[in-house]
């Protein structure tokens, strides 16, 4: 059977999807002796070589695995860093293999991140027709008004675009700052603080508390992780699936 190229890097565990592409642009990866390309389909017992070094087919026989993180403060988003800075991959157990975060939160940001060796998973969750919603607490400087709640539910112009709807709730308000719950359907380069310094707020606290259904678990310390269960995962599979379906019509 044949696969995308990129998909079939990312089911050996070699590396995310996202990071596959990045490869193949730069023409760094093969398949036997020809150069591949985006888009490219080869079968998927295929040999492939990145920088000449062949990829071992690690996904036979082998479970994935499926982690919910309390992101902390101060870690970024990523497997590796050419500035030094702690990864969010560095706080997993080495038993659990090679897996990559699922999204992104910013440096500054915290709260509920996925991470996995599956790519299809990864896919699902953060492929735009999927627009699976993301909540967040937001706490800000200066006040959040009715009026502009109704901008930031109805769309906000962006440097690359306007917004997608979202959803406002718990809104409180005091004579110096403002908190309230946000759900976006988007993943736009730090799209919840920009949506909400348009009006002149500087958020001072973001933490990512839901995805699609699944919620943050309060018992999990900043740092900590847990394993999601099977049925969840494929839970989480098929909600992306049918948002997907009803996207469509």
């Amino acid at each position: 059977m044949e696969e995308r190229i990129q998909k079939i890097l990312s089911s050996r565990k070699f590396c995310s999807r996202r990071k596959a592409e990045q490869l193949i642009s730069e023409n760094r990866v093969k398949v036997n002796d020809q150069t591949a390309y985006l888009g490219m389909k080869v079968d998927e017992d295929c040999d492939i070589f990145v920088d000449g070094k062949k990829v071992e087919n690690n996904s036979v026989n082998r479970e994935y695995v499926y982690i919910a993180m309390n992101k902390p403060l101060g870690v970024i988003c990523t497997s590796k860093d050419d500035r030094n800075r702690k990864t969010i991959v560095s706080l997993i157990d080495k038993k659990f293999g090679r897996v990559y975060p699922v999204g992104r939160l910013d440096i500054n940001s915290k709260g509920l991140i996925f991470l996995t060796d599956d790519g299809d998973f990864a896919n699902l969750i953060t492929h735009p027709s999927s627009s699976i919603g993301k909540k967040y607490f937001v706490k800000c400087k200066g006040k959040l008004t009715d009026d502009i709640v109704k901008i930031l539910e109805n769309g906000v112009l962006l440097e690359d675009g306007y917004t997608s709807s979202a959803k406002v709730e718990e809104v409180k308000v005091s004579q110096t700052s403002s908190s309230c719950f946000i759900t976006i359907h988007e993943g736009k380069n730090r799209q919840v603080r920009r949506m909400f310094e348009k009006f002149g707020l500087e958020v001072i606290e973001l933490k990512r508390v839901q995805i699609g259904f699944y919620k943050l678990n309060e018992n999990l310390k900043s740092g900590e992780y847990e394993i999601i269960d099977k049925q969840t995962v494929n839970e989480l599979k098929q909600f992306c699936l049918d948002k997907k379906s009803f996207n469509k019509k």
